[in-house]
């Protein structure tokens, strides 16, 4: 582009024909939709480079997504004579992008879900066997006879034991 922002040499196309858009500037080819082009054009003059990404929207096909760099061109004096930019079309990338945030919301929605539920049977498990465990402890602070006192320690065993598996359980969906 030249100091007007017109175009002077263009390698590739958008969406039009090279030498229909040699010699315009950026207001005659996209109308309203250049002000995000005439303020990076601006920043580049003032030899401020420049990013942004934009979206070219066509009658009868889908919009098509870009994203351009424009840097300032200086002459060997150091003198700004116009702009140089690439645009490279991001569609694809945006849409991977879109995609991958979708799955990452989903992602953390179902995390939220599995920690709720492994809360609350937690919860669930953890209330009857700590009465299990309890009614357990006094029984065995009885004058059981042999028979019993051994029932009554398997049942305590097995109690500690699931209690132990819970709280890995547990422990690991932490992680």
């Amino acid at each position: 582009l030249d100091r007007e922002g017109r175009v002077t040499e263009m390698y590739g196309r958008l969406d039009a024909a090279e030498s229909a858009l040699i010699s315009k500037t950026g207001r005659e080819v996209y109308g309203d939709d250049a002000v995000v082009h005439e303020e990076a054009n601006r920043r580049a003059l003032a030899g401020l480079p420049a990013i942004y990404d934009w979206t070219l929207n066509r009658r009868d096909r889908p919009p098509v997504q870009f994203q351009t760099s424009v840097a300032p061109l200086r002459e060997p004096d150091g003198r700004i004579s116009g702009i140089v930019g690439v645009t490279r079309d991001v569609t694809a990338a945006k849409e991977t992008e879109r995609r991958l945030a979708s799955a990452l919301g989903e992602a953390d929605r179902a995390n939220r879900a599995k920690n709720e539920f492994l809360s609350r049977v937690s919860h669930e498990l953890r209330t009857p066997l700590h009465a299990i465990l309890g009614y357990g402890q006094l029984l065995a602070q009885e004058d059981l006879d042999v028979e019993a006192a051994d029932s009554v320690e398997h049942i305590l065993r097995g109690g500690k034991h699931l209690l132990a598996l819970i709280n890995e359980i547990l422990d690991i969906s932490r992680i």
